[in-house]
């Protein structure tokens, strides 16, 4: 191989920049047996190795590192790189041993562009890894805005509820300090309501809207208890059942009914004046007048236990579907009245769940 490509330089060293005029003279020249390497060398000319070489010949060293990069970028093996260089040092009388490269040296030069590939494969991972947390951060930023934002507004309902407490007792007369602390719920100058009818509904006299009016006040003031959240809703409650003299409405025979929930008896309700602690634990509170009741569900969450055993599911509609949810809101409350000895239920209520 080394004979025929020295014949065609021997006069003429610039055709090596000429290589599809000097691979065209090879094709011709190269013999069957030959072929093999001079795969090689045809491939290498190809990539410009022979104008590479051409133009090393003050810097012999430069140029063989030069070829070898470009060889090895190009899928060529060890073997194959070593073979092309000294092909070309030895036709063009470089001498072979001084400045050409070993396979030790293309073996460290061949790791440590490994290594450098492999450094800029981490440097992407941080970079997506440093993205990742970005994102995480601005996230958790935007759930402690939300929750100052929530902690805000139940310290804006602390504030109103201190506000009215203070004015409760700076106008309270005649305090006796040594009274107990937990008293049952008086409706002595309790005013009562007036529902609306639940059928055949006439026009309302002013008393009758007035009242009514009364009762939309609780339901709003109920659906506000229900945004609320830790300390400041337990707070809220105890007002909210002191203000409406709100009274404990209980299921009385939810034992017997969890006991058998596929055909459950009906429901019995009982209506119990209980001090303020007791009242807050009653599964329904009710407010009163007269014969009737206005009923409204505990403030914790919906359960399957309230909606089966304690027959919530009979005495409110909603959405309810058997997992535990949160009470949204009361679009109307249940409406109960006292017949025959018994509190019978003639208007079912309305709960929105979520």
């Amino acid at each position: 191989m080394d004979e025929i490509l020295m014949a065609l330089i021997k006069d003429d060293k610039n055709i090596l920049l000429r290589r599809d005029e000097l691979i065209g003279k090879l094709d011709e020249k190269v013999p069957a047996n030959l072929r093999r390497d001079y795969a090689a060398i045809r491939k290498a000319l190809k990539l410009n190795v022979g104008e590479i070489f051409m133009s090393g010949s003050s810097d012999k060293k430069s140029a063989r590192y030069k070829a070898m990069k470009v060889l090895s970028s190009s899928g060529f093996n060890e073997q194959q790189i070593n073979f092309v260089i000294k092909t070309f040092s030895r036709v063009l009388g470089w001498n072979e041993n001084s400045d050409a490269p070993t396979d030790s040296l293309i073996e460290r030069v061949e790791n440590l562009e490994s290594t450098v590939a492999n450094i800029r494969a981490d440097n992407e991972k941080l970079k997506a890894q440093m993205a990742t947390l970005k994102f995480r951060s601005i996230k958790r930023i935007e759930k402690l805005e939300s929750e100052v934002a929530a902690l805000n507004k139940n310290l804006k309902v602390l504030t109103n509820l201190v506000r009215r407490l203070d004015e409760k007792f700076s106008t309270a007369k005649d305090l006796n300090l040594n009274a107990p602390t937990q008293t049952a719920i008086s409706t002595k100058n309790f005013k009562p309501f007036q529902y609306a009818p639940l059928e055949n509904s006439t026009a309302k006299t002013s008393a009758q809207t007035s009242k009514a009016d009364d009762l939309s006040v609780v339901v709003k003031e109920y659906n506000e208890l229900l945004s609320l959240s830790g300390i400041t809703k337990i707070l809220s409650s105890r007002f909210f059942v002191e203000k409406f003299a709100v009274k404990s409405f209980r299921c009385t025979n939810a034992d017997a009914r969890s006991n058998s929930l596929s055909s459950p008896p009906p429901p019995i309700f009982a209506l119990k004046s209980e001090d303020i602690n007791s009242t807050l634990g009653s599964e329904y509170w009710a407010r009163l007048d007269k014969n009737k009741c206005a009923v409204l569900p505990n403030v914790v969450n919906y359960t399957y236990g309230r909606h089966a055993a304690l027959a919530m599911g009979e005495v409110f509609n909603s959405d309810f579907k058997g997992d535990t949810r949160q009470i949204l809101a009361v679009e109307s409350p249940a409406i109960f009245d006292y017949i025959n000895g018994k509190w019978k239920l003639t208007a079912r209520g309305k709960l929105i769940l979520r």
